[in-house]
């Protein structure tokens, strides 16, 4: 069970701000019921704290509240960071719907929405479309120097991996692959359209760029799973050595759907040629992660 504190605006001349504390499950978050004032109300709990005075049930600890040094939306987004920082709200919450939030803190859900978008900037939650905000996971780490594969990094901090298969086909290659993948006009390859998850969350969009010569009936094989893997099992090939390019962006709109983002938002482009064990080229992967999924770590004595 997660909980929500809310610091509502006075209700009547000499009194203080309401401060409500929410309590809800996972399945509750999207219709937490009607707002009551009178104390203990199932899954609310509310204190109402008259200023200068002893008649107060408010708690001995202090809890975030706003202040109104700030804009509206700031103070919103502070509250609510201060509480997923404080564990109140844990990685994969659902918050309360933007329109529930509007009424709990008094204003506007075009204000809460530049809160949350706030939030979302600095990577403390992220927004599915159609199914709501949630808090963010903590990131992955990915060294570039290692040959580690997507789902052993992903096991390896806890994680549980999945890929999708979104798309496969033998197509021409693109001229700004040529020189990279040594191939020459009208010379084909094939594309693969893969998504990756961690714990059920879409943070990874990629497309890998294979050689048909090396990889013959590549398209026949099951191809929701590792790459590395098939790579060993199937054609005894194994990645030796990467050329690594990576950089900041936004999402395509293509992505962006496959992600359930809204394109445009941040996103870290990486670009990787990868050589086998014989030192040929083996294939070319871009992918495209969520700005708050991903951390670049690199040990230089690695």
């Amino acid at each position: 069970m997660s909980a929500l504190w809310v610091t509502a605006p006075p209700r009547s001349k000499g009194w203080g701000h309401v401060q409500q504390k929410i309590h809800f499950r996972r399945r509750d978050r999207d219709n937490l019921g009607s707002l009551n004032n009178r104390g203990n109300t199932g899954i609310y709990q509310c204190i109402i704290s008259p200023p200068f005075s002893d008649r107060t049930c408010a708690p001995t600890t202090a809890q975030p509240r706003i202040f109104m040094s700030k804009p509206q939306y700031l103070q919103i987004k502070d509250a609510l960071a201060n509480q997923i920082l404080a564990g109140g709200l844990v990685p994969n919450d659902k918050l309360p719907s933007e329109r529930l939030l509007g009424e709990l803190y008094g204003t506007t859900r075009v204000t809460i929405r530049e809160a949350l978008v706030q939030l979302e900037a600095n990577g403390l939650i992220y927004r599915e479309d159609r199914r709501g905000w949630f808090v963010t996971p903590p990131r992955f780490r990915l060294n570039p120097r290692r040959t580690s594969n997507f789902h052993q990094i992903v096991r390896e901090q806890g994680g549980e991996p999945r890929t999708e298969l979104l798309e496969k086909s033998r197509q021409a290659v693109p001229p700004a692959l040529m020189a990279q993948l040594q191939l020459k006009p009208f010379d084909s390859l094939f594309l693969l359209k893969r998504l990756r998850y961690a714990n059920g969350r879409a943070i990874c969009y990629c497309e890998n760029h294979c050689l048909p010569e090396r990889v013959p009936g590549l398209l026949e094989l099951d191809l929701a799973g590792s790459l590395t893997e098939i790579y060993q099992a199937h054609y005894d090939l194994h990645y030796a050595r990467m050329q690594v390019r990576f950089f900041p962006t936004a999402l395509p709109d293509e992505v962006a759907k496959a992600l359930g983002a809204t394109a445009g938002l941040p996103a870290l482009r990486l670009e990787r040629l990868n050589f086998d064990q014989h030192g040929r080229v083996l294939d070319f992967d871009l992918e495209y992660w969520r700005h708050d999924s991903l951390e670049i770590e690199v040990d230089t004595q690695d």
